[in-house]
């Protein structure tokens, strides 16, 4: 059947939002994986949903002191659902690292225990690496520094009464737990602990994940274990599109391994895109194994056009060229003014932007790449809630605003908890030259590197330093051995020795990055979002070969992970767009590019052209 005979039916989904209230308020409950294309409206139904809920079972559940809780993956998803609802107390809607330690932080020992296992293990690894490496060399000063701070850790466990969420790596207190430890400890207790379990489905009966396909494989496994065990009083319900998992984390294959007996209801419509460019998306995605999509009755026409450049060619007049013939090909004439750029790789971002030497060499790190990508990288909030903000008031002249900043950050002020505190002239002073010690760095419009202010933020005292970049100052890797260079640890102070040389400005432009205050965005950054025009643009020259190629995605003879991966992201960006999309290839295989297009369907000859 063509999306022709079946667009005509706008309300092919609406039996969806029904189904769903009823497989969660059935004896016993039925779980669910909603599979939710691009455009579908999986957010509205998962609202709808929490809305129904709470009119039938919101005095029920207030009474029996139970909630229902709903994982999103950013903290603005989260506001974005809490506002809808009304920030009914029904609901918990939470970031999966905040809603987990919710979950756990009262259980003190169990904590304990899990993290002394933890820091065992990393001691135990550093260990080993420091018995094959060199002595006396930096690397190994800079382990055995590492090997004693986690010794040290070890022997203040026993010692803490409370253990605190410290997902900015501010807190330099050995009760402090971090994103990592969080998750890996509370998936493990989720999993083996069977009264947290019992607690866990009496408080929260109902689990709403939305966006499923990204949310930590462990902690989906730790879920899936605990309805399995108590599937007569809790029900999951997972929203997502497996089409659309970006993260490196992300649960690989989720809908092949959804548990027996689940219920597995498809919205199949498109509401948000003109019908050419849900064309391209239905093939692209089908190509995947994905589900058929359909257009709104109302949303015929659309144009999609596909402009192949040379690598040599001015990327800069090109766009430009391509955005005035959109103007003509769509009969837009906003597309000059008015079109949402995306990559569909990061490395093209940080060139383009000017933020390569930091982010380079910390994307390399597998570690850290999802943390960087969702902007929740703990060392670097130092920079981007502090430093940067301090450097921008200072330079604008706004010393009230310095002063804020520095009495809401600086541990100068912060109190003993062993004796009074006095706010003195003498206190006050001393924070007042230790600030303009540090701001002296922008005079002369200066652009000091990160390591430049680290070190008089070390010497000052001025705000605390994350330990895992206060060390870099001193690091250096001459006399590492070649099985030193290989170890998790070097490479990542290799990484971030690299990164802080950078200027101040890099990390700047970096948060506006990911907070999508740009000209520029990529999948991560606008999953979810839509609009009227985008030019999607694909340069592996750019992205230096890492991660993604693109000249691998229109090749028929090359059939990888690496190219799952980037069809999945072109699906993703492709379907950002409601009325036009413009796609642009900087290669000099044109003519293979054409024949891949126009073989799979995805374009006619008449929709590609070259363009000098």
């Amino acid at each position: 059947m063509s999306s022709t005979d079946v667009g005509i039916h706008n309300n092919k989904d609406d039996h969806i939002d029904e189904e769903l209230f009823a497989f969660l308020t059935q004896i016993p409950p039925k779980s669910f994986f909603l599979k939710a294309g691009a455009g579908s409206g999986k957010t509205r139904s998962l609202v709808c949903l929490l809305k129904k809920l709470e009119k039938e079972r919101g005095q029920e559940y207030w009474i029996q002191g139970k909630k229902v809780a709903v994982i999103t993956y950013t903290k603005a998803a989260s506001e974005e659902i809490r506002q809808r609802l009304g920030f009914h107390n029904f609901f918990v809607v939470a970031t999966i690292h905040s809603f987990i330690w919710s979950v756990i932080n009262a259980y003190t020992s169990d904590l304990r225990c899990e993290l002394r296992k933890l820091i065992e293990f990393q001691i135990e690894e550093l260990e080993i690496a420091e018995r094959k490496g060199r002595k006396g060399t930096k690397t190994s000063d800079k382990r055995i520094s590492d090997i004693a701070k986690k010794r040290d850790r070890l022997t203040k466990l026993d010692s803490i009464l409370q253990f605190v969420y410290d997902p900015d790596g501010k807190n330099t207190q050995g009760n402090a737990l971090g994103h990592s430890e969080v998750l890996a400890i509370g998936a493990f207790l989720l999993t083996h602990k069977p009264l947290l379990q019992r607690i866990f489905v009496q408080t929260y009966p109902i689990l709403l994940i939305d966006e499923s396909q990204d949310t930590r494989g462990e902690l989906i496994d730790a879920f899936f274990s605990i309805q399995k065990v108590h599937a007569n009083l809790f029900a999951i319900g997972l929203f997502g599109d497996t089409l659309q998992r970006i993260y490196f984390d992300g649960k690989q294959d989720l809908a092949s391994v959804i548990p027996d007996g689940w219920e597995l209801p498809e919205k199949v419509m498109n509401h948000r895109s003109k019908k050419r460019i849900v064309d391209l998306v239905r093939l692209i995605g089908t190509d995947m194994g994905g589900r058929d999509q359909f257009p709104r009755t109302e949303n015929s026409g659309g144009c999609v056009r596909f402009f192949i450049a040379r690598t040599s060619s001015n990327r800069e007049l090109i766009e430009s060229k391509v955005a005035h013939a959109m103007v003509e090909f769509a009969q837009d004439s906003s597309w000059e003014k008015d079109c949402k750029k995306l990559l569909l790789e990061h490395h093209m971002a940080a060139i383009r932007l000017g933020f390569s030497d930091f982010f380079m060499p910390l994307y390399e790190i597998s570690d850290y790449k999802t943390s960087l990508l969702d902007g929740s990288l703990a060392e670097v909030n130092l920079f981007t809630e502090i430093i940067i903000p301090l450097a921008t008031a200072h330079c604008s002249g706004n010393k009230f605003q310095v002063a804020e900043i520095v009495k809401k950050h600086t541990p100068l002020f912060h109190k003993n908890d062993n004796m009074p505190f006095v706010l003195t002239l003498d206190l006050l002073k001393d924070a007042n030259e230790k600030t303009n010690q540090c701001l002296r760095l922008w005079d002369g419009k200066r652009d000091p590197s990160c390591k430049e202010v680290l070190k008089i933020l070390l010497d000052t005292g001025l705000f605390e330093v994350p330990a895992s970049i206060a060390s870099i100052l001193d690091w250096d890797a001459s006399g590492a051995t070649e099985e030193d260079k290989k170890s998790e640890s070097f490479l990542q102070n290799v990484a971030w020795d690299r990164a802080l040389d950078c200027p101040v400005s890099e990390i700047q432009r970096y948060s506006e990055y990911i907070k999508g205050e740009t000209s520029f965005a990529t999948h991560q950054g606008v999953k979810g979002l839509e609009f009227p025009r985008v030019m999607a643009i694909m340069d592996d020259a750019s992205a230096r070969g890492h991660s993604f190629q693109y000249k691998k995605l229109f090749d028929l003879s090359v059939i990888d992970d690496n190219v799952k991966n980037v069809k999945r992201l072109f699906y993703v960006i492709c379907s950002r767009a409601r009325e036009s999309l413009a796609l642009v290839a900087y290669s000099d295989d044109s003519a293979g590019i054409q024949s891949y297009l126009t073989s799979k369907g995805w374009l006619h000859q008449d929709e590609i052209a070259l363009i000098e």
